[in-house]
């Protein structure tokens, strides 16, 4: 049977894609794919069969074999990302979602964190935030904090977006209940982000005090809460802030380096 046709006998009668997931059926054997079965409305406790008006059993009827068929053949399978009109085979199906440029990702801007296409960061950034970031062009850049900063118990910057490497990355802080965290997100997924690291310093050279940060450059697809668990982030507070400023402020330095 070739490809085509093995694929039409797969697809699911509601939404017209090979389920990925779990294929099921009512009491007739009508198959649907497990995602357009969460979606039926429920009539008199129950859901019906969106083909026939038929019962599904509780939990409903799986078809295993033709799970076992989308799982090892090689038919292709629909990206999930609405808008995205892609189709391949199931070992490439995770890696492509993953970077795909219909998926939704958090606004770099750690203020507004709306969730937007990964494709539309820049003419969201440009249209909704407008003269509230930063575009940069250089080695490294400096992030400075003043002494005023240090009564505010929350505190967010506006994103440096810095180009480096043929990438955008995107220096970030945040200040939350008094504790200060620095890190670095780069406009890419998770496999683009696990190919550079960075670096946050801060310095006094009068007293030779000096705080220093190395880790793994974060993707844009985390919020900044979630990239403040993962803890690749410089962590500060007040009065490490105080111990390293000159002339009531401070200055951190970030760097980006590929791996």
């Amino acid at each position: 049977m070739d490809a085509k046709k093995l694929k039409s006998y797969l697809e699911c009668p509601v939404c017209f894609l090979v389920p990925k997931a779990k294929i099921l059926a009512c009491s007739n054997g009508h198959k649907i794919c497990e995602s357009c079965h969460k979606k039926l409305k429920t009539v008199t406790h129950a859901k019906k069969c969106p083909l026939g008006g038929c019962d599904y059993s509780n939990p409903p009827h799986r078809i295993r074999d033709l799970e076992a068929i989308v799982e090892n053949s090689d038919v292709k399978l629909s990206c999930s990302r609405s808008g995205c009109k892609e189709e391949m085979t199931r070992q490439d199906l995770k890696s492509h979602e993953a970077g795909c440029k219909y998926r939704k990702v958090p606004c770099p801007k750690t203020n507004c964190q709306e969730m937007i296409r990964f494709g539309d960061i820049k003419s969201h950034m440009s249209k909704s935030h407008k003269d509230k970031f930063f575009f940069i062009s250089v080695p490294e850049i400096e992030m400075e904090i003043i002494r005023s900063d240090l009564k505010r118990s929350s505190l967010s910057w506006h994103p440096s977006i810095w180009s480096f490497g043929g990438h955008k990355f995107y220096a970030q802080f945040v200040k939350e209940d008094n504790i200060w965290y620095f890190w670095v997100q780069i406009e890419g997924d998770l496999q683009i982000a696990r190919q550079w690291r960075f670096s946050a310093k801060a310095e006094n050279r009068t007293s030779g005090i000096r705080m220093e940060f190395s880790g793994s450059v974060l993707p844009v697809d985390l919020s900044f809460r979630e990239a403040i668990k993962t803890e690749e982030c410089l962590l500060m507070k007040n009065k490490n802030i105080e111990k390293l400023m000159i002339d009531d402020r401070i200055l951190i330095t970030f760097n980006v380096f590929s791996i």
